[in-house]
Order: structure tokens, then sequence, then C-alpha cells
């Protein structure tokens, strides 16, 4: 559970690739990622390995294919250009000294779009030494700051 303006709300963790990179950016071994959900879709969660077996027929991937193709849509534009991004971070070293930082930003879709433009000018424009690198092993935290409409403010 995560509290946000007063109203306790659900999450549960998720296997993002984020973690590989965070990781990598970072050194920091024992990352984890949560996304909000509802109670219903939690327990659904919990459920799963119940059902598993009869997902991974080819005949039920086919039908929620289907399903899915037919009925499931991204944002509309309007969506797309007024929706927000809300990320928040926290970390503790061995200590037990805590940091929390919250990020605004313009809804996913876009910001991942407007985040990929930036990136790809960066290296164009900049001298980036050779190799493996993340996006933000590189430029820092100065990544989310200079993207439009995004903001990252640290909760003390």
């Amino acid at each position: 559970y995560f509290e946000r303006e007063g109203v306790q709300r659900s999450a549960m963790t998720i296997p993002w690739g984020d973690i590989s990179t965070a990781f990598t950016t970072t050194g920091i071994p024992n990352i984890e990622t949560y996304t909000a959900a509802t109670r219903g879709s939690f327990r659904m969660m919990k459920l799963a390995p119940l059902f598993n077996p009869i997902l991974r027929t080819n005949w039920v991937k086919n039908q929620f294919r289907n399903y899915i193709h037919r009925n499931i849509k991204g944002p509309t534009p309007e969506q797309n250009e007024h929706g927000r991004s809300l990320v928040w971070g926290e970390v503790l070293d061995v200590h037990g000294n805590r940091a929390e930082v919250r990020l605004e930003g313009p809804e996913g879709y876009k910001l991942t779009a407007v985040a990929s433009v930036y990136i790809t000018r960066h290296f164009l424009e900049k001298e980036v030494p050779a190799g493996y690198h993340t996006p933000a092993g590189l430029m820092g935290y100065e990544l989310f700051t200079s993207l439009p409409g995004t903001t990252l403010t640290p909760v003390y």
C-alpha cells in the first residue's frame, strides 16, 4: 500500500526491464518496481498460478490476442495530450538514510516519445564514451528535468 494525497492505495511489484537498467546505472542490487493496482487485480494475480496451465494453451492465447486486438486501444489523442505520469522513488542505504523523489510528466506514451527524441539528440550532439551506457548513467537526473512538462521534486 502507498498513500497519495491522503488516500491509501494498493500497489504490486512488476518485473519491468527498468530494474536491469536501474541496477546498471546505480549498482543498487535489490531494486523493486511497483505499479498502482486495484485490490481485485491484486487478487487475480495471486490466483494466476491456478490458471497458468490453461492460459498457456495456444487456443486461450489466441482468444486473448484477438480480444486485445479488437478491444484494447491506447490513449486517445486528448488523453495523450492531457494525461500525466506520476513516478515515485525511494532509496535507503545500509545505515537507514532515506531519500525520496517524485517525477511528474506528460502521459506515458508521450513521455516515452519525447524522452526518446531528447536522448537521441543528446547522443548526436555530445561526446559519448564508447561502450554500453544507460541514458540516466550518461545524463544523470538532467535527463528528467530537461524534458518539457516534467518536474523532479525531492521530498524531504
